[in-house]
């Protein structure tokens, strides 16, 4: 979120949707509470500015207001830990008093933001074969086909390019790792092959 709105000092408001004509509306964070207030290019044109609840303390607004800037941060730039975000952001607002309880809160603000940038996780074989089928034809940032294989009938799932197996070509000693212990979920075993060409190693 880029901003947050204070009304009435009782709670705060969360852009919630961009309407037609560009019309951005504002709804109170409580979810039993039917404020609002909508703008056009930054110009209040409607609003509801009663809440039927009592005024939010100062130390949850004051929570909701790094939160709410982190929201964004963290979507932006989701290589940063949340712990440094988290430290950057308290100590630009220095007269927001935040305890233990408002940081773990605040962390998990982060983290759920994060993942919603990511697809859910697949629960099922159907699932997760839904999901292969989507991104069969995808290809890397390099413009190279990832998933090379998909074998529904023994499922067996191979991550490689053609470069990879170019590479294969050349290398005279390979390596096969094959772990039981840290597997992808819904699967039994995670198998690696390296390849050797140069004294470089090449993953298959």
């Amino acid at each position: 979120m880029a901003f947050m709105a204070y009304l009435g000092s009782v709670g705060t408001l969360n852009i919630i949707r961009t309407l037609s004509n560009n019309i951005e509306r504002w709804v109170c964070t409580n979810k039993n509470c039917k404020a609002f207030v909508k703008y056009i290019d930054k110009k209040e044109c409607d609003k509801n500015t009663h809440h039927n609840h009592e005024r939010e303390s100062e130390q949850n607004l004051n929570r909701q207001l790094i939160s709410n800037n982190l929201k964004r941060k963290a979507t932006e730039d989701i290589c940063q830990r949340p712990s440094k975000l988290i430290a950057a952001e308290v100590s630009q607002n220095k007269g927001c008093n935040v305890d233990s309880n408002d940081i773990y809160l605040i962390r998990k603000t982060v983290y759920n933001a994060r993942r919603k940038m990511h697809p859910k996780l697949p629960q099922t074989l159907d699932e997760l074969q839904g999901m292969l089928s989507d991104i069969m034809d995808s290809f890397n940032e390099k413009g190279h086909k990832w998933l090379y294989v998909n074998d529904i009938q023994h499922q067996i799932i191979s991550l490689t390019t053609e470069d990879n197996l170019v590479c294969f070509k050349e290398c005279d000693t390979f390596y096969v790792d094959g772990t039981f212990s840290s597997t992808p979920i819904l699967f039994h075993q995670l198998f690696i092959i390296h390849g050797d060409i140069f004294s470089k190693e090449h993953l298959h």
